[in-house]
This record gives C-alpha cells, structure tokens and sequence, in this order.
C-alpha cells in the first residue's frame, strides 16, 4: 500500500513561445507546515485564525538517487509530537530543467506572491533567495521546465511524500505508523517509491480494465471500484507491526468512532477479498487482543493493543459476525495454521453468547425475532399489553433494513441458508416494499439527512405496524453501507431488478455533481460500511473460493466475471458451451472449477499471472 505518496499535485504553469518551438513550466509550491496539526491557532488583530505549531522549519534543495527537489524537515519542532515528520516535493531526476526556491518574500500586502510569479513568468525558471525570510511555514517551489515540439506533448510530473512517525492512541501515547517502518524519512520513501510507480499504475490499470470488462451493471462495477478509495484515505491505517486498524469514519479533522468498530466493520468485503494477509490481521486484533478471557470480545479495540481487552463493551452482531469472518479467511485462504491458531479464541467467542441471561442464554434453536426485553427482570415484554412501558431507543416490529445482515455474510462465506429459503425472500421484498423511498421531498427526518429532495433510496427502518414512540436513533435516515447488504440479499435471492434499483438510487445520489462519487458519508467521511458494495461484485457473479477445497465457483449465466480471492484476481468468460479462466496478478492452486451445478475437475497445479485456460461445459 502506498502510504505516503501523492500525485497530480495542483501547480502553477506558464507557457511562452519562441519559434519553432513553444516553451513550457510548470510549477508547484508547498508551505513547510511541520508542527502544524491543525488543531491548534492563534488569532491576529483582524480576528483571523492562524494555525500554530511550527518552529525553526527548513527547506533544502536536493538532487540524489534519481530524485530532485525539495526536503522539508524542522529543527524546532518536538520530536514526539504527531506533527513532527519530513516531506519532500520532487520530481524525477530526468526531467528537463529543474530551478527551484526554498523559501519566497515577505508576504506584507500579498508581495510574496507578486515577486514569485515576476520571476517564475519572466522566462518559467525560479531564483533561489539568499536566505529564508521566515521559520514557522517557509513556502518552497519547484519549477520543471521543458520544450514542447509542434504537434508532440509532454508530462510533467511531482510527487509529494511524507514521513509522520507519531501517530498516539486515544489516550495519548504514541502507537506508531507501519510506512514509516519502511522509510527512514520522506527523501527515502520517494527514492524508493519512485522507481516503482510505472510499474505500480499498471498494475492499478490492469485491475481497473479487468473489473470493468465484467459483463456486471455499471452501477454496480462504480459502486464496487469508487468505495475502494476508503482503503487509501485516513479511515485506515496500520501499526508498526502491521495489524490494519481502521476508523469507522473521517471527520474534517479527527477520526470517527475508533477501534475497527466490529459491527461496522462486518459488512465490508473488500479487505478479505482483496488484500486477504491485511484481513488476517485484523482477526488477530479482534480474537487475541480485544478478547477477555471468558469470551467477551470489545466492539472496540483501544490502542496500544495491550489495552485492547481491558473495556468491558461487546456487540452481539460484531462478535458472531467475527465467527463467520474466521471462516471466511480459512476459506479464502485454505491456511489450516491460521484455523489451528485461532480455533480456541473463536470457540470461546462463539460460546460467550450462551451465558447465563446472555444474547442466546436458552440456545432457543433456529428461530429469533426482535423481542424486548424487561432491563431489570430480562424477561419477554408483551408490547401490545395496555400499561407496558417500553424502554426507549428500541426496534420492536419494526422492518429492519440489514435484519438479514448474516445471511448476507452467510451467502458471502458459502454457508448456505441459515433460515428458510421462503421466508428470507419474503422479508426482503417486505424491505424493498416498506423501506424503499422513492422520493424523499415530503420525508421527516429527525436525525442526519443522507438523502433528500428527489433522491430514492432505502430507510432504516419502517413501522408498517406502527412506530413505538421513541424508536432507535438512526430510523428515518438512508446510509449506504446497510442499503448495499440489503442490495446484496435480494440478488442472491434472484430480485435483480429490485437489487439493481437500490444500487442505482445510491450511486445517482454520489454522482459527482451533488456528492463526492469516492465518499459515501455516515458518520464521518469514507465510511468503512460501504465498502459492502464490493459484495455487489461477488454476487452478481456468484463467485465462490474455498483455498481448503481448492474450488472456485461461477454463475452458469453466460458473460465475462471479474474474480478476486484476496491473494490473486483475474476473470472467468463463461458461454453455454465452455469457460475460459484467466489469472492476472497473484498464485493460485485449483482442484475443481465450478459453473452453475457443472464441475470440472482439474490437476491440482499452479497457476502463474497471464495463465489462461479454457474448459469444455
């Protein structure tokens, strides 16, 4: 994962012809804003707000191992705070000619700007200043300049790289960061980075082109490709020693809801299925850190991890959702050391829901529904009884949009049913007819509006029955992450014109113009839940991995399917007479092929990238 490198930095250009050729520069600046955390300010006498933090901060200008620009680093700022690290603007050391400036003017009655634009215009080359002009936030500029032929172009590229090695835990000390377990500052994490982006974009490009030539809705592909974005935004990151940990969300400036929250968490499937050793470490977090010796699993896990299991806080669908998803990394992975290593944690887990008075204290067998319960005596209330107070915040009758969320990672997991078939196809046409909005303009909505005016999409939940007088908080509100598990369940229980108009409602509601496409917001930005839509993938081509069984699984609806295991990805074109299997990145070992009810047995050996092989149906 490229921790720590940006591209497409917004620059400064300048054009200017000379026959026969046509001169052209772009330029980028960045203030030296180290110390700075964006939390603390002062204000001026206007009453401006003026960020604080930085001391003593340097620029310097470098051109060493194929890189050239500028290194950011200050020799004032305290070296344990989370706002101390290097960054560096560069580009590549070929690039035609290169000037630069470490710092600017003045900027009395914007000057700085004035005099930097007078030398960067007068022929697209930058004078470097005898000697900074300020230490709290030098401003640093870099200018590449080259000759455009007629009727050829060229590409001027700049990379922006960091090195932040204080990330703290909620309660102050410092956990660390993973990349910076890589790089020894930000000058060495854009020598080595860079070597590797040609090589590293297409592979991106490869990946992107073989999703999108699956013959799968385009909503769907959208919805499935743009939610990956939350893998590279600030919602996730990784400690020192490599266990991924994730927010549940980003607010402007701070994260939402810590810990890998497990009941958040359940239902994105991009992790597993893409990058499957990171979805290991995530288990490992869940079953040996935030779990008490009797079983009890925190929803949340603190950090350090040697905190993780001191709260006392368990969620009954993030802990039993944590049971399916052991079995989901056997499967994806056929790792029995894996299995073998957290069978006894995974046992104990299971079995916390059947103490005494606990979520399942009396195993009343395969049937549940949504009872409440007396919070003093624990037992049953009858609702419908005259005088029965019912405490607040509950669910009741209600019709629950994700009341089937374990089905859906029931399907995901190939468990099969784990209800009746009739009745789970009951209840979600019973969602789509009492959930589905399709104009929300004349919709109350107490709590956060995630959807409005003409906009459709799924509630929370409904009351066709009548809503208790004060029902859960997030009732009338729509957020994507449960919409999609909805979504999901009703494909693979053969409602795709019902599956496809929820997808459909959500992505014409983040289309670019009234919201971010890469930004499903919920509580906090880049959501974690909805990454859900990455089991719109798998379902529509109802592909199956056991890395135990050594089997893969397709629909036998004819088309082209793009696959991915969390350790390798590639696609599979099925027509009515045979099917052609192709790997493009990753190793794979495969017993049997299966297509519809059809199974084709293959000789167990490995597959190496570009193999493609075509079987008779």
């Amino acid at each position: 994962m490229m921790d720590n490198i940006s591209t497409g930095w917004p620059c400064r250009w300048a054009v200017w012809e000379r026959e026969p050729f046509r001169w052209a520069a772009v330029c980028g600046s960045l203030r030296n804003f180290i110390g700075k955390d964006g939390g603390r300010f002062t204000s001026n006498w206007k009453g401006d707000f003026i960020p604080v933090g930085a001391v003593r901060n340097r620029n310097e200008y470098r051109d060493t191992d194929g890189v050239r620009g500028i290194y950011f680093y200050s020799e004032g700022v305290d070296a344990k705070d989370p706002a101390w690290g290097t960054m560096a603007l560069v580009t590549q050391a070929d690039a035609a000619e290169v000037s630069w400036r470490t710092s600017s003017k003045p900027d009395d009655w914007n000057n700085a700007i004035l005099n930097f634009w007078d030398d960067f215009s007068a022929d697209g080359r930058l004078t470097e200043l005898e000697q900074p002009v300020r230490e709290d936030d030098p401003m640093a500029s870099l200018a590449v300049q080259k000759t455009v032929a007629p009727g050829s172009r060229e590409t001027f590229t700049f990379y922006l790289t960091w090195h932040f090695p204080n990330r703290k835990a909620w309660a102050g000390e410092i956990v660390g960061n993973y990349y910076c377990r890589q790089y020894i500052d930000a000058w060495d994490a854009a020598k080595k980075i860079l070597p590797q982006v040609p090589r590293l974009e297409q592979e991106t490009l490869d990946f992107v082109n073989a999703l999108l030539s699956s013959t799968i809705p385009d909503v769907v592909q959208e919805a499935a490709l743009f939610n990956l974005s939350t893998l590279r935004s600030q919602t996730v990151f990784r400690l020192p020693d490599g266990h991924l940990m994730g927010w549940e969300g980003v607010m402007d400036r701070f994260g939402s809801c810590q810990g890998t929250c497990t009941h958040v968490w359940n239902y994105e499937v991009a992790t597993p299925f893409l990058f499957g050793e990171l979805a290991q470490t995530m288990r490992d977090v869940e079953l040996n850190y935030a779990t008490k010796e009797n079983g009890l699993m925190n929803f949340r896990a603190a950090l350090p991890l040697s905190e993780a299991a001191k709260g006392n806080a368990a969620a009954a669908d993030g802990q039993m959702g944590c049971v399916m998803k052991v079995y989901r990394e056997w499967q994806l992975s056929g790792d029995r050391a894996f299995l073998e290593r957290n069978w006894e944690q995974t046992r104990k887990i299971l079995s916390y829901a059947w103490t005494e008075r606990g979520w399942d204290g009396n195993r009343n067998g395969e049937y549940y529904e949504h009872r409440i319960t007396d919070p003093k005596t624990f037992e049953f209330l009858n609702i419908d009884s005259a005088g029965v107070r019912v405490p607040d915040f509950q669910l009741g009758k209600g019709c629950l949009v994700d009341q089937l969320v374990g089905q859906y990672m029931a399907h995901i997991c190939g468990l099969g049913y784990l209800g009746d078939e009739e009745h789970i196809r009951t209840t979600l046409q019973s969602i789509m007819k009492y959930n589905f909005v399709p104009d929300f303009s004349r919709h109350f909505n107490n709590m956060r509006s995630y959807v409005m005016g003409d906009e459709a999409g799924l509630l929370m939940a409904s009351w066709p029955k009548g809503r208790l007088e004060v029902p859960f908080p997030y009732f009338a509100e729509v957020m994507t992450g449960f919409e999609y598990c909805a979504a999901v369940g009703m494909k693979y229980e053969g409602m795709d014109e019902e599956a496809l108009r929820c997808f459909t409602a959500i992505r014409d509601r983040f289309d670019g113009a009234k919201r971010n496409p890469f930004d499903e917001a919920e509580c906090g930005h880049h959501y974690a839940r909805a990454m859900a839509s990455w089991a719109g993938v798998l379902a529509w081509s109802g592909f199956h991995y056991s890395g135990v069984e050594r089997q893969m699984t397709f629909t036998d609806r004819p088309g082209k399917y793009f696959w991915s295991n969390g350790y390798a990805w590639g696609t599979c074109e099925v027509s009515r007479e045979s099917v052609t299997l192709e790997l493009l990145k990753g190793e794979l070992r495969l017993k049997q092929l299966k297509i519809g009810d059809k199974v084709i047995r293959l000789k167990d050996a490995s597959w190496s990238p570009s193999d493609s092989k075509t079987f008779r149906l």
